[in-house]
């Protein structure tokens, strides 16, 4: 449902309870300015959200492997002496 900013102000109990059927958008001078949804929507699109920005580690080392090309970078491991059984 379309609602203005002063009826969504002056029917917000109203608007609470539409919410659980559907998201309800608020608009300014018929421009959209926010939607208001439910808890569980809410939450549905932050799992979504939070699992497309995590990253991996294979995601820090490429990014790693990357940076260290492009400023021509080699990583030099020193040979570990006291390391007692040899591999």
């Amino acid at each position: 449902m379309k609602w203005s900013i002063a009826s969504a102000k002056n029917k917000f109990s109203e608007l609470i309870r539409n919410v659980q059927n559907e998201p309800q958008l608020v608009y300014n001078r018929d421009k959209l300015i926010a939607v208001i949804v439910s808890a569980e929507e809410y939450n549905h699109i932050k799992a979504i959200k939070d699992k497309e920005n995590k990253k991996t580690l294979l995601d820090f080392f490429n990014e790693f492997k990357e940076a260290c090309s492009k400023e021509h970078y080699t990583l030099e491991i020193p040979r570990r002496l006291n390391r007692k059984a040899q591999f």
